[in-house]
């Protein structure tokens, strides 16, 4: 048996391997940044997979080969920016002002947004499926950051103060006060705490 040397191609260098999955990592961060970046100012049935090629300078089969769809890229942007999101929501139990700070600043950041993809969830599942999740998350953040202040589990007297927490400090609470009102942010923020 005869040993031959190794050709070019035999040889493999791993960080190659290294190199492409970091592309491919910053390839996908585009891909959902631009996702966002159009998700939070356009009306869902405006975007369209070539903007949101265009925007993170790939090609549209780049776009379908990391999220698959346009609800496919929802679905997927979803799984990174609610994280994020709730990560901006830490405060300590209790800190009402902290709170309605956090709130504040997350309705003047998605409220739009809200309110435009509340409208198409009965006919788009997936936003629907989306939106429903974001409310099971406001009401597991409620019921951390009031912690303290609720009567203990599992009760009937702690839904219902749960809900009472929830019916006050859901988006549309905000755009009441925002709008119907004509509030300034600063001033909702306070009649919110």
């Amino acid at each position: 048996m005869s040993e031959t040397a190794p050709t070019a191609g035999s040889q493999r260098r791993p960080y190659r391997q290294l190199v492409r999955a970091t592309q491919a990592e910053a390839t996908k961060k585009r891909i959902l940044d631009a996702g966002y970046a159009l998700v939070t100012t356009l009306p869902y049935d405006d975007i369209t997979l070539a903007m949101v090629a265009r925007t993170a300078g790939v090609t549209i089969p780049t776009v379908l080969r990391y999220v698959g769809s346009k609800e496919g890229l929802l679905m997927a942007g979803a799984a990174v920016w609610a994280p994020e999101e709730m990560s901006r929501g830490d405060v300590v139990p209790g800190d009402i002002a902290g709170i309605a700070r956090v709130l504040a600043h997350r309705y003047e950041a998605t409220g739009a947004m809200m309110h435009r993809y509340t409208a198409v969830a009965e006919r788009l599942p997936t936003v629907g499926r989306l939106l429903d999740e974001a409310r099971r998350a406001h009401w597991q953040w409620l019921a951390r950051v009031f912690a303290d202040d609720l009567p203990p589990r599992p009760s009937s007297l702690r839904t219902q103060r749960l809900a009472q927490l929830f019916t006050a400090t859901e988006i549309y609470a905000w755009t009441t006060l925002r709008t119907t009102f004509g509030l300034g942010a600063p001033t909702a923020e306070r009649a919110l705490a």
